[in-house]
């Protein structure tokens, strides 16, 4: 029968079994975590770089964005002051409808004016060469009466 420190030394034995295995298995987890730190220093650097690039398109269409948003604001701003424009320039040109018939009126008017001018100008055309017609045969006689007396007199 084994002694009690026979045991002992076989315990001791079999822990140091028990250890050195346990060694190798840490050893072989120490290569595997060092792997894996490699492995994950470069997934981190393409994640990173893969940000990066998200970051930036991000930005891009961030802006984009930001423009597009100001555009349809000044394009909401700039309709509302030409609808303004438009409502205001059909007032004026209700306005000015009003004041062209009220000129048509006027027109026809002045028309019927210059008809009726026409026709005094006509009437006094022609006394008027009634008048010339009398004036010249007064004056014919005149000057035959003067052509007769004339001799007469030299």
């Amino acid at each position: 029968m084994p002694t009690p420190t026979d045991q002992l030394a076989n315990a001791i034995e079999g822990l140091r079994g028990s250890i050195d295995r346990l060694s190798g298995r840490i050893d072989h987890l120490d290569e595997a975590l060092r792997d894996m730190r490699e492995e994950f220093a470069e997934f981190r650097g393409s994640v990173n770089a893969q940000l990066s690039i998200i970051r930036w398109v991000g930005v891009f269409f961030a802006g984009i964005l930001v423009a597009v948003v100001a555009g349809a604001g000044r394009v909401v701003c700039d309709a509302s002051a030409l609808t303004s424009d438009v409502k205001q320039l059909s007032i004026q040109v209700e306005k000015m409808g009003g004041h062209l018939s009220a000129l048509g009126t006027r027109v026809e008017k002045i028309d019927g004016r210059l008809d009726s001018l026409g026709t005094r100008v006509e009437k006094i055309e022609g006394r008027l060469d009634t008048w010339t017609e009398k004036i010249d045969k007064k004056l014919d006689t005149l000057i035959q009466t003067t052509q007769k007396e004339t001799p007469k007199q030299r």
